[in-house]
């Protein structure tokens, strides 16, 4: 039944694609969800964590702002740690970053979707799947992550809580501390 994991990332995906063709973002229009922090910070740390991770920067100093700045900071935030964000920096070309924030949103809103489920389906199994399915959409679509989605970073502690929580229950009820220290670990490195 590994459908039913499928099916949450995917409404999300599709109820993005939706409210993206209605307000014209791209790839549906010319407008972009980069506004506030998400433009003036975040995009230049994926420009220049894309340009460390291809050899064409220094990792810890950039000298595009300024006079020079320090890096180390950027570097060892969750821009540079998350799993999802490596993945980004490793398959989107440099000058494609901008134009795939709105992918990008979608694939961790999606990721948020799938790892509230997993934490409802395994500790509300009796639950039927609509529910689990609808908790699931409401976490990822939460007031939460609409207005703090121009901090991009701030997605991947809402994407590992429900992981934390899954594994705080293992870890009561089976004795299985693995999953809670990963995931807290993960999440304190992160923020």
């Amino acid at each position: 039944c590994w459908w039913r994991f499928a099916l949450p990332p995917l409404i999300a995906v599709m109820l993005l694609c939706v409210v993206f063709a209605v307000r014209g973002v791209f790839p549906f229009g010319e407008g972009s969800i980069a506004y506030f922090d998400f433009a003036d910070q975040f995009i230049p740390q994926y420009y220049h964590l894309h340009d460390a991770l291809h050899g064409e920067s220094a990792l810890f100093f950039s000298w595009n702002t300024a006079l020079g700045t320090n890096m180390a900071g950027v570097a060892g935030r969750s821009a540079f740690l998350s799993p999802v964000n490596l993945l980004f920096f490793l398959l989107v070309p440099r000058d494609a970053i901008l134009p795939a924030m709105s992918f990008f949103l979608m694939l961790k809103m999606g990721l948020i979707a799938l790892t509230a489920f997993i934490l409802l389906d395994r500790c509300f199994s009796r639950l039927p799947l609509f529910w689990r399915t609808a908790l699931s959409l409401l976490y990822a679509f939460s007031g939460y992550v609409f207005q703090y989605y121009s901090n991009i970073h701030w997605l991947d502690t809402v994407l590992v809580l429900p992981l934390i929580l899954l594994g705080l229950h293992w870890l009561i009820t089976r004795e299985i501390p693995w999953l809670y220290l990963g995931a807290l670990t993960l999440c304190l490195i992160q923020d």
